[in-house]
């Protein structure tokens, strides 16, 4: 009996993978070797303690709970800096969050965070001047999207939550967002297509907070667009005093009030935070367009909603106010 359990114990022991040498971070003059599951990384203590001050002076240190991916992802920061001034992937911010927060790398967290910060901003002023992203966008992918709150969800970072919802249910019907199933972070340069099509097939679910905030919001949005728009259905302030056209641009404004209550199209579902334009894409069919001063009238008036909804926002998706809402206190 006591030969079987040896037996037993020493194939078991057996089984186990060798550890593989990572082929990228396997350094000539390093001198730690960080062991990730069954991926080994042979860096440089010195480079690694300067960041985490949890850093162990012991040659060969096994970093439990951790990926493979992340530590690639972060041992890449911190060997190529230079990478930090362009664009990064969702996926590498999230590991350059989660192992910062774990082991103390509060520069590296920070990065990261300000990345989430600068691209769904707290304020109109600086979602207006957001010119480009500090995160790689695919605003084309529901999933991004959802990813992407996730992340704010974790990490507490509410003051970035509204205008990310918005932008979540403004590109996507409704339906398909509360039927999204969020997939897990990958490295994989075609995982943005895959993961529309494989949706039933990943594992993490979206928290049931955020489900109730995007379907309450939803409606709360419906219903203040349309209020927030009902000008649109008057003659204040188009025709203007000054309109050159009235007949046109009473048509124009009619097209606009109906694409931005009614169209199913998702360019149109919430139009109350997009900009006033002229040329509003499809109304070259109409052969329809304002006047110089109802263009200004209805511009200004615009302006006005826009800057109402973006301080409704938080509200709208069941938050407090943006004075009261700070990341890390909900």
């Amino acid at each position: 009996m006591d030969d079987l359990k040896k037996r037993k114990r020493a194939d078991s022991d057996s089984e186990q993978p060798t550890p593989q040498r990572h082929p990228r971070f396997w350094m000539p003059h390093g001198d730690i070797v960080v062991q990730v599951v069954h991926t080994q990384f042979r860096v440089n203590r010195d480079i690694l303690a300067f960041q985490s001050p949890r850093s162990k002076a012991v040659p060969l240190v096994e970093m439990a709970g951790d990926t493979s991916q992340d530590w690639e992802v972060l041992l890449s920061v911190l060997y190529e800096p230079f990478q930090l001034t362009e664009p990064m992937a969702l996926n590498k911010v999230a590991a350059m969050m989660r192992l910062g927060r774990k082991y103390e790398m509060d520069s590296m967290l920070q990065d990261a965070i300000s990345r989430i910060r600068y691209d769904f901003p707290r304020k109109l002023e600086d979602w207006d001047e957001h010119t480009a992203n500090k995160i790689e966008p695919n605003m084309d992918s529901a999933s991004y999207l959802c990813q992407m709150l996730l992340l704010m969800y974790e990490f507490e970072l509410w003051s970035s939550v509204p205008i990310a919802t918005f932008w979540l249910i403004q590109e996507w019907p409704i339906v398909r967002v509360l039927l999204l199933r969020a997939p897990q972070f990958s490295n994989e340069d075609n995982h943005k297509e895959a993961v529309i099509e494989n949706l039933e097939k990943t594992e993490a679910q979206v928290p049931s907070r955020l489900y109730a905030s995007i379907a309450a919001g939803v409606e709360r949005l419906s219903i203040h667009q349309k209020k927030a728009l009902s000008w649109l259905a008057t003659t204040d302030p188009i025709p203007a005093n000054a309109c050159i056209t009235p007949m046109l641009c009473t048509d124009a404004r009619i097209l606009k009030y109906h694409n931005a209550l009614w169209t199913p199209d998702s360019a149109w579902r919430f139009s109350v935070l997009s900009g006033w334009t002229n040329e509003w894409e499809g109304w070259e069919d109409y052969n329809v367009y304002f006047c110089p001063a109802c263009n200004a009238a209805g511009s200004g008036r615009f302006d006005e909603v826009r800057k109402a909804t973006w301080e409704a926002l938080p509200r709208i998706f069941g938050f407090p106010a943006w004075d009261s809402l700070k990341d890390g206190t909900m």
